[in-house]
């Protein structure tokens, strides 16, 4: 079994139910079941993964996009 690392982010409560209701009306294109804010994220972090390990896929190139307009820049090849 894979080890798991979990991360937490704290956002106001606000904002958490701004951010559930969004999410409620994604929906899986076949069944329409509704995407939970746990899928959303998990599909979310995939596409940052995808920057590193397959920078050409159309996940990652629309991630990096997001990346880019909030400021940020990807530097692989530094030191971290």
């Amino acid at each position: 079994m894979k080890e798991t690392k979990s991360y937490t982010v704290t956002i106001t409560q606000e904002d958490a139910d701004k951010f559930d209701q969004a999410v409620q009306y994604l929906k899986e294109p076949y069944s329409e079941d509704p995407m939970t804010p746990e899928e959303l994220l998990e599909n979310l972090i995939q596409d940052v993964i995808f920057t590193l390990v397959r920078p050409g896929c159309w996940e990652a190139a629309n991630m990096q996009q997001v990346i880019d307009s909030h400021g940020w820049e990807l530097h692989f090849n530094d030191e971290i």
